[in-house]
């Protein structure tokens, strides 16, 4: 490619619409420059007898003419589709036959928005306004009258040509910027969402709020443990999660969560609220920062529920552990004496029924000597001695006093046997079990809670297989359900110390599962605490009288522990039954690896 084809293909293009002629070779003539001055050739002759040489000019545009508005517009799309566009266009107002100049513009703009274009006119076929109302109050347009001044040409032609060239070079200066933005963006974006995704994964609850409590932002943690969505909580206070009475009453934020200007960090443990309004004792991590002139808090949220769960499961493990030592020995220290006090008792009742058989040879000898009169002063002792010793009202007694005697030998014995079972750790495996036979353990252990008060009923189910369980912790379940149902029957009882209720428990199996029913005609349960019983540390009982663990350690106990489910049915002042059922597998599931 030659240098003035070179040249040629980086000139500025210029478009001529207008239907004369002429007009296109004066606009090449002023724009183009190709020609040497001639005027300037020939006074140079006539004074020093030669032409001057003139340098040739080099031209500054490349121009393309069209003598219609539809034939431009088709130079226009060309331009573009070669990839090298008119920065500027002169345009005449009057061609006819087709488009005049405004029509024209109308349809180069449609196709071409950025064109910058000089109306060419010598009349007024419109009034400013009217070319205003069509064209738009914009700097892409200016009106030349004919006819025209080449150097007002020029002039126009190079500042127009020049404003389209510094604007396209504007629009790409701010297209590298509106990249730049958007990879700026874009990675501000993906390092929010990285962020997000570490909040969404952490473990506990993270809240953020301002100095008034308006929470701003949540993690999915949080609303899992508050139960709310994230749209129904944004905008609320965060004291609306407290439950705690002092921290509710403080002054402001920094009080409710104990924070001062030397503690920028606080760790509080705070009776929380969900939105089905059950409370849950959490730990609120709290520190505070400044962003913007404003002052925001950050918390961290932690559920205290099952470290406090476990806190009192060890203490009740440590308890039972202890109680468990003492009764071993205390069962064993029984166990001796009673064993030799039963042996005796044995001993004397069946001595007792061969003094019997001795007694009545006795009595038979005394008859026969007192009929023949043999011996009548010793028969006269033997007779006063019967008689002195009621031995007919001892005959008749003795024997119901040795049966009473040993039965009572053997309730002591059976109480302690049950005390040892009832108080063994356990085994952290699950055993195939008699389930009947905990039950009836559970019964003799609590008889000193309702003897008083209740009759215990039993309607065993005769088909229920053994159950593979951790007896040690059914055994607790079992006796906290008999010892509420009789402080729920005592209280039905008030006063009336003589009247007693009914606890009835009752089995039974099918499907895979084994169910327990233990009811009671105690006071039942009011309708607006029955979906807390289940919660830790929620009781109705007095101070020193409950934890409210019993319950909630039940359930634990059942549904996590074994799998099962634990229900209550209840009606006021008529009774409650706690339901529990636990899975019963196939005895081939059922024995591997598991002790019986």
């Amino acid at each position: 490619m030659t240098s003035d084809v070179l040249q040629e293909k980086t000139l500025s293009r210029i478009l001529v619409i207008d239907d004369n002629p002429a007009i296109h070779a004066d606009f090449r003539k002023v724009l183009e420059n190709k020609e040497p001055d001639n005027a300037l050739s020939d006074l140079s002759a006539e004074l020093f007898g030669v032409p001057v040489s003139s340098p040739e000019i080099k031209p500054r545009f490349r121009l393309d003419a069209a003598q219609q508005g539809e034939e431009g517009l088709e130079k226009l799309k060309q331009a573009l589709s070669d990839g090298s566009p008119f920065s500027l266009a002169f345009v005449d107002m009057r061609m006819p036959p087709g488009w005049d100049g405004l029509e024209t513009i109308e349809h180069l703009w449609q196709v071409d928005p950025q064109l910058h274009v000089v109306i060419c006119t010598a009349y007024a076929d419109y009034s400013w306004s009217d070319v205003v109302e069509r064209l738009g109050a914009n700097d892409r347009w200016l009106v030349l009258k004919k006819p025209f001044d080449n150097a007002e040409v020029c002039q126009m032609a190079s500042a127009l040509v020049e404003k389209r060239r510094l604007s396209e070079k504007l629009r790409a200066h701010l297209g590298e910027l509106e990249d730049r933005l958007d990879e700026g963006t874009i990675a501000l974006k993906e390092r929010e969402q990285r962020l997000r995704n570490i909040l969404d994964t952490a473990p506990d609850g993270i809240i953020t709020f301002d100095a008034d409590g308006n929470i701003e932002s949540v993690n999915n943690a949080a609303c899992e443990l508050f139960g709310f969505e994230v749209k129904e909580v944004l905008g609320n206070k965060v004291q609306a999660l407290l439950h705690d009475q002092d921290a509710c009453a403080a002054a402001n934020v920094r009080d409710a969560f104990k924070l001062t200007e030397s503690r920028k960090t606080a760790s509080i443990e705070l009776d929380s609220t969900r939105v089905n309004r059950s409370v849950f004792p959490a730990q609120w991590t709290v520190g505070h920062f400044r962003s913007s002139e404003r002052q925001f808090f950050i918390a961290i949220v932690r559920d205290l529920t099952e470290h406090r769960q476990l806190q009192c499961n060890l203490a009740q493990a440590q308890k039972l552990e202890s109680v468990g030592q003492l009764a071993a020995g205390i069962a064993h220290e029984i166990n001796t004496p009673t064993q030799y006090v039963g042996d005796n008792v044995r001993f004397l009742r069946d001595s007792f029924e061969d003094l019997t058989l001795a007694l009545d040879k006795l009595q038979s000898l005394h008859a026969a000597c007192e009929s023949t009169n043999y011996l009548p002063d010793l028969v006269k002792d033997i007779r006063k001695v019967l008689e002195d010793s009621d031995i007919e009202f001892i005959l008749s007694e003795a024997p119901d006093t040795f049966s009473q005697t040993l039965d009572g030998i053997n309730r002591v014995a059976s109480i302690v046997q049950a005390m040892k079972e009832f108080s063994h750790p356990g085994d952290e495996e699950k055993k195939l079990v008699d389930i009947h036979a905990a039950l009836t353990t559970s019964i003799t252990v609590s008889r000193n809670e309702w003897k008083y008060v209740a009759d215990v009923q039993t309607d065993f189910a005769a088909d229920m297989p053994r159950i593979p369980c951790l007896i040690g912790k059914l055994n607790q379940v079992f006796l906290n359900l008999i010892v509420n149902a009789a402080h729920a029957i005592a209280e039905a009882n008030g006063k009336q110390s003589k009247q007693k209720g009914t606890i009835t428990i009752r089995t039974s199996y099918g499907d895979g599962w084994a169910q327990i029913d233990f009811t009671d005609t105690g006071t039942g349960i009011p309708a607006e605490i029955q979906d807390r019983i289940f919660d830790p540390f929620f009781t109705t009982k007095g101070v020193g009288k409950g934890t409210g663990q019993g319950l909630a350690i039940a359930r634990s106990v059942v549904v996590d522990k074994h799998g099962g489910t634990i229900e209550v049915f209840t009606a006021q002042g008529r009774g409650t039954t706690f339901r529990i059922r636990l899975p019963v597998e196939s005895a081939d599931r059922r024995t591997r690896g598991m002790s019986v």
